[in-house]
């Protein structure tokens, strides 16, 4: 099985009105052996938007010589399964273009694994986790935003999260709704969930256009408080 550590830089996060401008992979093979590193910067036919910029550094004149995403899908299409951060977007914008695929997401899966971690952002998990140099490649190398960079950490998170679970429960994990440590947002940010006054998980209930994982949460607590208190 070899599976392909992905990550995407895009124009905005919308699938549909929104274009990549790079994207890079790494192969993990059995055994635990990661190959064929691979980065592409990517015309996306309409201008980055200087918000975008601002994050991963990357500009018209940049892309404005690079192939088109169609040109390219190929060298990163072909993996039994994909492994992204906060896999979502990579999964929007790519499955259009490769199909339907199995992924396993690393930010889901490391909630689980490492519920007393403090974020879940990709570097937090990477220097909470010891991962200074991940798979081998020197700190100073890595730029945090840029699709290569980001796929040696993943990559590295990911032979950590195998050590906790099997593939096929990572997989379950990342399928599965997320039972939140704390919420990431509001008057109660950072507070352990158990800890949280119920009228605030109320609340959580209430509002429109939440978070999936954080309305799950909020539900899952309330009835664990029923049920330890029955």
């Amino acid at each position: 099985m070899v599976l392909k550590v992905i990550d995407l830089e895009t124009t905005g996060l919308d699938p549909v009105n929104d274009a990549i401008i790079e994207i890079a992979s790494i192969d993990l093979k059995a055994g635990g052996t990661f190959v064929n590193a691979q980065s592409t910067l990517v015309n996306p036919g309409r201008p980055i938007p200087p918000e975008s910029s601002a994050v991963h550094g990357i500009i018209d004149a940049d892309v404005v010589q690079s192939p088109k995403m169609r040109e390219v899908i190929g060298d990163y299409d072909g993996a039994d399964a994909y492994v992204a951060h906060n896999f979502e977007m990579e999964r929007d914008f790519l499955e259009p273009l490769i199909g339907k695929k199995v992924w396993v997401c690393t930010y889901r899966c490391a909630v689980r694994a490492w519920r007393d971690l403090p974020s879940y952002k990709n570097e937090v998990i990477r220097y909470a986790k010891g991962l200074i140099n991940p798979l081998g490649v020197d700190r100073a190398k890595i730029v945090p935003h840029r699709a290569h960079s980001d796929i040696l950490v993943t990559g590295a998170i990911m032979t950590e999260l195998l050590k906790v679970a099997n593939f096929a429960t990572l997989v379950e994990w990342t399928n599965a709704p997320l039972y939140l440590p704390r919420f990431f947002f509001g008057m109660h940010q950072g507070t352990p969930i158990e800890q949280v006054p119920a009228d605030y998980l109320q609340w959580v209930l209430k509002q429109k256009n939440m978070d999936p994982d954080a309305l799950y949460t909020a539900r899952f607590e309330l009835e664990r408080r029923r049920t330890k208190a029955a």
